[in-house]
C-alpha cells in the first residue's frame, strides 16, 4: 500500500508543470531602452499609470504594443523592478525583472569596462516566463566572466 501510495504521489510531483525554468546567455547592454535598468522610480511608474489610462483607446498600433508591454508589467508587479538583457544562444534577446539583491551582484559590470578589458559576461538564471522574452528571474545560478565581445545595441 505504502508503495503504491508512493507512486501516486511521484507520479504527480513528475506530471505537474514547473513555470520556473532555466535560461543562460550573455549580459546583453541596449543603450536605448523603454525601462531604466534600475526600474521606474515612484513618480515614473506613477506618470507611466497615467499614460497607461490615458491613451488605452489608441489606434496607433506601436503605442498599443507599448500599452500592452507596459500592462504586462504593472500586472506582474514588475514597474519598479531592476531588469537587464540576456542573449541566449539563439541571439534572443530575453528581459529579465530582478530583485534589488540580485540586481546588486549584476549593476557593477559595464559595457565600456568589459569592452575594454576584452571580456562578456555569462549568466545562468532561474527564471519564471511571463512570455516568450520577458522573465522574472527567481534565482542566480551562476556569473562568470569570459573572454569574447559583450553584445550590444543603440
Amino acid at each position: 500500500m505504502k508503495k503504491i501510495i508512493f507512486l501516486i504521489v511521484f507520479g504527480l510531483a513528475l506530471s505537474c508543470d514547473s513555470p520556473k525554468q532555466a535560461i543562460e546567455g550573455e549580459l546583453y547592454f541596449k543603450l536605448i531602452t523603454l525601462l531604466p535598468n534600475k526600474g521606474l522610480t515612484n513618480e515614473e511608474s506613477i506618470k507611466a499609470e497615467r499614460y497607461l489610462k490615458e491613451n488605452q483607446a489608441s489606434d496607433n498600433p506601436q503605442e498599443q504594443e507599448l500599452l500592452q508591454f507596459y500592462a504586462r508589467l504593472k500586472k506582474n508587479n514588475l514597474l519598479r523592478s531592476p531588469n537587464i538583457r540576456l542573449k541566449t544562444i539563439d541571439n534572443k534577446v530575453n528581459e529579465v525583472f530582478l530583485t534589488s539583491e540580485q540586481y546588486k551582484k549584476l549593476e557593477g559590470y559595464s559595457l565600456d569596462s568589459l569592452n575594454k578589458r576584452g571580456k562578456k559576461v555569462k549568466l545562468r538564471l532561474e527564471a519564471i516566463a511571463i512570455d516568450s522574452a520577458l522573465f522574472s528571474c527567481e534565482k542566480i545560478i551562476s556569473i562568470e566572466e569570459v573572454v569574447g565581445q559583450t553584445p550590444w545595441s543603440k
